[in-house]
């Protein structure tokens, strides 16, 4: 009797706990309309089959799964091949967790690379960053013990302050940090530039000051849409990229890779063991994970290649047009994204009245529609300001046509009401 009435009991707790899982809470819907989201909120439904399918595969277990790391060694030499690495043997490729481990990762290696040139130094390493660079560069350098000098940018252009950065590179800095698609103003680096004030340092070093690309986003950006833009490892001082698969590479998260220049690597930092039968030498941190997303990858890689992705991320920007210009027609919204420079599809705007509440205001009125609109502090673009409030729309695969015209029916209809 007691028996059964435990079992009962724990039957009930069951369908309690997946109801309140199920209840209200449409995953797909409400994901594809968050509009501030980089990450991938919609995959094909044959890519959904695969990520289902190898889901219960540890990649690691390479011994049991020999294909996983077959599959890897693919999607790595097709990064190689996007970042234009001219002899891809000298390079060396991590899958990680996402860009925020390949960022510690990438840390790591310039720490140690300057340390072997610099035995007897007393001096603190430092990093020099942007005042746009991700915060995981914040966490990074604390962990490893890196003094970070962050650069201002140019306020009435958004780009880096070349000036600035000369000034303050020195013995102790152990490389340059560029991004390729902020999150607060959605702006690609102009890194042949940076690179060129480093080359002008070394002709009078005997130390390279090598660069890191944080290409979260815009690695699956620019190679498929402007080519001119040199910002890879075309340039003598890019010695490492970092990029999202869970991004722009169309994958559910979480998967990131790292791609670096031999030059940095240092295969003293790996870790071995040979607990799954075979000796195994790995730089990520992460361990035991799922197979899906390098399964995933490696299909849309092979069903996509480079013209498929090229059609996607040119549609991308036909729909940032549309809303763009769309969006340019409503008095109460100003644009910060820049026009005269490469970014990642996507919007920034603020309240043209600047009364940061109107915003704050639309946000709760359209997450009421199932919209998602994150308002952010986004000080950057104004010189002096505290605060200046924006919000983000990020322009992403899934998100088709329809959905754009609702959500700027939706946008206008709440200024219509409150200001008619």
């Amino acid at each position: 009797m007691e028996h059964s009435l435990l079992h009962s009991i724990k039957i009930l707790k069951k369908e309690i706990v997946m109801d309140d899982l199920l209840c209200d809470f449409d995953t797909k819907n409400r994901a594809v309309k968050n509009l501030g989201a980089f990450s991938s909120t919609y995959m094909s439904k044959e890519a959904e089959e695969v990520f289902i399918k190898f889901s219960s595969i540890n990649a690691v277990d390479s011994c049991a799964y020999p294909e996983i790391e077959e599959m890897s060694q693919y999607c790595g030499n097709f990064l190689l091949n996007m970042f234009h690495a001219a002899s891809p043997e000298r390079y060396q490729f991590f899958p990680t967790s996402g860009s925020s481990e390949a960022i510690f990762l990438a840390i790591l290696l310039f720490k140690n690379h300057w340390k072997v040139h610099h035995p007897d130094s007393t001096i603190k390493p430092n990093l020099i960053i942007h005042q746009t660079s991700h915060v995981a560069f914040v966490s990074a350098a604390k962990a490893l013990d890196v003094e970070l000098k962050i650069i201002q940018k140019d306020y009435e252009n958004l780009r880096w302050n070349l000036s600035q950065l000369k000034e303050n590179i020195d013995k102790g800095t152990i490389g340059v940090v560029c991004t390729l698609g902020a999150t607060t103003t959605l702006v690609m680096d102009e890194v042949e530039k940076i690179n060129a004030v480093l080359e002008s340092i070394s002709e009078h070093s005997d130390y390279l000051i090598p660069i890191h690309v944080d290409a979260a986003s815009g690695g699956f950006i620019a190679p498929f849409v402007h080519p001119d833009f040199i910002w890879d490892f075309r340039l003598s001082h890019v010695k490492s990229i970092n990029v999202s698969s869970h991004k722009y590479g169309l994958v559910y998260p979480s998967l990131g890779w790292l791609c670096v220049d031999e030059m940095i690597c240092d295969d003293n930092l790996k870790n071995e063991n040979t607990y799954l039968g075979k000796s195994i030498k790995r730089l990520p941190l992460h361990f035991s994970h799922s197979a899906s997303h390098v399964a995933t990858q490696f299909y849309y890689f092979k069903n996509l290649g480079w013209s498929g992705y090229a059609d996607i991320v040119k549609d991308l920007y036909q729909k940032n047009k549309l809303m763009v210009d769309a969006l340019k027609e409503v008095p109460e919204l100003e644009m910060l994204t820049p026009n005269h420079l490469f970014s990642i599809p996507g919007v920034i705007m603020r309240s043209s009245n600047e009364k940061h509440y109107d915003l704050q205001a639309l946000s709760q009125y359209l997450i009421k529609l199932d919209w998602h609109l994150p308002v952010f502090n986004n000080n950057v673009v104004d010189e002096g300001a505290s605060q200046t409030w924006a919000a983000r729309i990020v322009i992403r695969y899934g998100l088709t046509e329809d959905l754009i015209y609702q959500l700027l029916g939706d946008i206008k209809g709440y200024f219509s009401s409150q200001f008619s």
